[in-house]
């Protein structure tokens, strides 16, 4: 509910001035609301495990990543280059429907993988919409000790092209994680001339980071059972001997793996999972042409044409 909440008041900000007041309150409640419903967890699996899960299930997940690369890229460039509102709308809604059409991914899974980075978005838009000066705003103004805090036609329009271009890269991004499992995207940055160290490196900190995970839940869930959460104090108290036994357990696990490896002659190479390539369809060439064509034409005529 706060996630709602931060949602419908940011908002609120944005369309204060521009929209009638009972519709806009109405239709910000509800986007918050929506997007707390969506992001809810459920089940157990962690954001790390959905990534992987749903990257295996997707249609796209046999489709060469350099192809889905190279058009999600595409897509991110445009959008940290938008310098329209309605351009960055229009590719956050185009990522969005790769994700949720031929991506295969249901809007609930999508809301609740940006829960976390959209409420960091958020915050940070609150904090451009609103203005602390010795100046009243001329949108809105809210009197207080040292002057006034405002909201300006500026600091909205500005936050608003910020949040946009923010949700439209990390949607793009998603559409590469989200049909691409991670041993195929390893595989492709080695064959792209990736250092074979690095590839492993890679390899070895995805994995560990499943581990970790998996303990501190383990952790989480006894420090739960014995009231360890209950109260600030508490908790303050609780997080700080998690923080510290994870730590001292991450660096035992790390060692037995290095000496398990050891025990198995292992010389320094570490073996990655092979996928036998397979070509690029022609459905496939023709989606990802189009919309690569289609991302390119709409930066260029928002550049041309002076969209809002």
């Amino acid at each position: 509910m706060v996630r709602a909440g931060l949602a419908a008041a940011v908002l609120f900000l944005l369309g204060t001035g521009r929209l009638p007041p009972l519709p806009l309150a109405l239709g910000s409640l509800g986007a918050g609301l929506a997007l707390a419903w969506g992001s809810r967890r459920g089940g157990h699996a962690h954001a790390l495990e959905l990534v992987e899960r749903t990257a295996r299930s997707s249609p796209l997940s046999e489709m060469p990543v350099g192809a889905k690369g190279l058009v999600c890229l595409a897509g991110l460039a445009c959008c940290a280059a938008s310098p329209s509102l309605l351009l960055a709308l229009l590719l956050w809604g185009t990522a969005c429907l790769a994700l949720l059409g031929p991506g295969g991914v249901s809007v609930r899974r999508y809301l609740r993988l940006m829960a976390l980075p959209g409420t960091f978005l958020l915050l940070g838009a609150l904090a451009l919409v609103a203005d602390l000066g010795p100046r009243p705003g001329d949108v809105l103004a809210l009197p207080i000790p040292g002057g006034f805090l405002s909201v300006t036609r500026h600091s909205q329009r500005q936050a608003a092209l910020v949040t946009l271009r923010a949700l439209g890269g990390m949607s793009w991004m998603y559409a590469l994680a989200l049909t691409t499992p991670m041993p195929r995207l390893l595989e492709a940055l080695k064959h792209l001339g990736l250092p074979r160290t690095l590839v492993e490196l890679m390899a070895l900190t995805y994995r560990y980071l499943f581990l970790l995970w998996e303990l501190l839940e383990t952790m989480s869930q006894a420090a739960r059972c014995r009231l360890g959460w209950r109260g600030l104090s508490a908790g303050v108290r609780t997080s700080e001997a998690v923080a510290s036994v994870l730590l001292g357990r991450s660096l035992g696990q790390a060692r037995r793996s290095l000496a398990a490896m050891e025990a198995r002659c292992w010389r320094g190479e570490l073996s990655l999972e092979v996928f036998e390539g397979k070509p690029l369809t022609k459905p496939q060439a023709l989606g990802a042409g189009l919309l690569l064509a289609l991302l390119l034409g709409l930066e260029l005529l928002a550049w041309r044409g002076g969209w809002p």
